[in-house]
């Protein structure tokens, strides 16, 4: 079920050189929520391994569950067609237009994948402690906003690790590391230099193989320093592609588990993000 974006470094580039998709409306609200919960699936590893919003289906008030994935900009039912879908999310109902639908092995509970097409019309705040995704959330007078990039593949956000500028893929399908590197910045930030643990992850069907390290490193992001702690590379990408990442200024990808103490707001259609939290 869970979407580990664990890819391979060199499929980023497809951020910068893929085709632009068309902006189509997919979501209806009866009446603009306020908040809308999430909940935690976890792995055997990982109490935080994906983000799955409850949904009741209004035909047949079976409970269902969507992963929320902001590495995916349009949203994807599994195993249906996505015209005119009905559902209800707490006390708000939601109309759900012309998506995709994909054949995936899924438990039958996981009804689809809500990518950045979900939130594009609101500014939106992520609410990781209370496990809220807040729609109108209160926003500090100063609070302190940075620019971020929207690509065809999802979010870029710059931030600076030990004092070097660099770009972020955020993915909040990614659960499991709070940065997933190339092999050589891995082993400047983790300490001893080298792998402690080797996981095998699964990726869309696909195979990899996963070296994390503990590191005392911190990236700062939207004016706040947060500890990395964990820092990942993935085998298999070559130099050639590294070089080609590090040339158009792409450090790694980061997703939940970096936040997990912080409210993360995201402003898709002004191009810009903040940080609430510790």
């Amino acid at each position: 079920m869970q979407r580990f974006t664990l890819c391979l470094l060199g499929w980023l580039l497809g951020v910068i050189i893929a085709t632009p998709v068309s902006a189509q409306q997919n979501f209806q609200w009866k009446n603009t929520p306020r908040s809308v919960p999430f909940t935690w699936s976890a792995s055997e590893n990982d109490p935080h391994a994906a983000m799955l919003i409850p949904i009741t289906d209004s035909k047949t008030g079976k409970q269902l569950f969507l992963q929320f994935d902001t590495g995916v900009m349009q949203s994807v039912l599994y195993n249906e067609q996505g015209d005119s879908v009905r559902w209800k999310l707490g006390n708000y109902q939601l109309l759900v237009l012309h998506l995709p639908a994909k054949q995936l092995q899924h438990d039958g509970k996981i009804a689809g994948t809500l990518g950045l097409d979900f939130i594009q019309d609101y500014i939106v705040e992520i609410d990781y402690p209370a496990c809220k995704i807040n729609f109108k959330p209160r926003i500090a007078s100063n609070l302190q906003w940075s620019s971020l990039t929207v690509t065809p593949k999802g979010l870029m956000l710059p931030a600076k690790i030990r004092g070097q500028q660099t770009q972020l893929f955020f993915d909040s399908g990614s659960s499991a590391f709070p940065l997933v590197t190339d092999e050589e910045t891995f082993a400047t930030l983790a300490l001893n230099g080298k792998p402690a643990n080797k996981y095998t992850a699964n990726s869309w069907g696909r195979t990899l193989d996963v070296y994390t390290a503990p590191t005392n490193d911190s990236i700062l992001l939207g004016g706040k320093l947060l500890p990395i702690l964990t820092v990942a590379h993935i085998a298999g990408a070559s130099e050639q592609q590294v070089a080609m990442m590090k040339k158009i200024g792409i450090g790694g990808l980061t997703g939940n588990k970096l936040f997990l103490q912080q409210r993360l707001l995201l402003d898709i259609r002004g191009k810009r993000f903040a940080i609430q939290g510790k």
